[in-house]
């Protein structure tokens, strides 16, 4: 069975550091390649300026990762940040009235080529993206964000969970969109378009998770 880890990259504990360094290697190389068609190189503070590291592990192999960060909207300077670079001040007028103060960020979706043709009729992006969800709905913040790629239909997914696009961008010659959710926008099982099994294991990673985190509570 899979295990599913949450871990404070400030603040690691020490059986976790082989599996940072797995995370960051698998990263690195994903990101790598992609990096290279748009003529970019990859740059390792964008891993390790993360809050959280988000990991699926079978017998210490990566299936998949998911980097969390957050930021506090009220300050207006936080628009100065790498990673709002990519949004519109307007955009992010907009999520400020939308109710969102505190805002966590989902980057770097990743899942290892092993498991990116639904092994077993598991979409791994699915899971990844599930567990984002109730990582923001046990957490102290009011919202999430991402920036999905549309080939992959990643923002679909988000969009399955009931996070909304508020608009097109490109990254990396890619063409992306940028998701957000409210959490109690987010939808409740019976309203996912999402199988029954998916559902059925994101549970079971949630309930045994290894979470190190000070953010992230664990009563839903």
């Amino acid at each position: 069975m899979p295990k599913y880890h949450l871990i404070d990259l400030s603040n690691p504990y020490p059986e976790s550091i082989s599996l940072i360094d797995s995370a960051y290697n698998l990263w690195e190389s994903t990101y790598s390649k992609i990096l290279k068609e748009s003529n970019e190189t990859i740059n390792p503070d964008d891993f390790w300026r993360s809050k959280i590291l988000a990991v699926i592990e079978q017998n210490k192999k990566i299936i998949g990762l998911h980097l969390y960060n957050a930021f506090n909207l009220s300050c207006n300077s936080i628009s100065k940040h790498s990673y709002f670079k990519h949004v519109k001040n307007e955009k992010i007028e907009e999520i400020k009235n939308h109710s969102i103060t505190t805002l966590m960020s989902g980057e770097f979706l990743t899942v290892h080529p092993d498991y990116r043709n639904k092994p077993n009729g598991i979409s791994w992006a699915e899971v990844v993206v599930g567990l984002c969800h109730k990582v923001l709905i046990n957490s102290p913040w009011d919202g999430v964000i991402g920036i999905s790629r549309v080939d992959f239909k990643v923002d679909k997914i988000c969009n399955n969970y009931g996070a909304n696009s508020i608009d097109d961008i490109d990254r990396h010659d890619i063409k992306c969109k940028i998701v957000v959710a409210r959490k109690d926008e987010l939808l409740n099982p019976k309203s996912q378009k999402i199988s029954p099994n998916t559902n059925a294991l994101i549970n079971e990673l949630w309930t045994e998770k290894n979470n190190s985190t000070p953010w992230i509570q664990d009563e839903t």
